[in-house]
C-alpha cells in the first residue's frame, strides 16, 4: 500500500467592494498590514484610464511610496520583477 499525504496553504484575505471603498477602508487596510510604504502594483490601463492610483495616494498620503503600472496580459515573469524592483527602490515596505 502506497502512503499519499497531501498538505494545503492558505492565505487569509478580505475583499471590499464599493464605490468609495478605498476611501473608507484602504487606510485600515494599511495599517493592519503593518505598512509604512504602500507600492501600488497595476497594469497601465489601471493606472493612466482610471482614477484609483490617484485616490490610492490621496487616501494614505505620505504611506504612499509610488506605483509601478507595467504588469502584463498574465502577470508574466518579467512584469512581477520589475514590480518588485520597482517597489524596493521606492522603499515599499508592504
Amino acid at each position: 500500500m502506497t502512503d499519499h499525504t497531501f498538505r494545503a496553504a492558505g492565505y487569509a484575505w478580505r475583499l471590499y467592494a464599493g464605490p468609495q471603498v478605498i476611501e473608507q477602508s484602504l487606510t485600515e487596510a494599511v495599517t493592519r498590514a503593518g505598512a509604512k510604504r504602500a507600492f501600488v502594483v497595476c497594469s497601465p490601463s489601471v493606472n493612466r484610464r482610471t482614477d484609483i492610483v490617484r485616490r490610492i495616494e490621496a487616501t494614505i498620503g505620505d504611506r504612499y511610496a509610488g506605483v509601478y503600472d507595467g504588469i502584463e496580459k498574465d502577470s508574466t515573469y518579467a512584469s512581477v520583477l520589475a514590480a518588485k524592483n520597482a517597489a524596493a527602490e521606492g522603499s515599499a515596505t508592504c
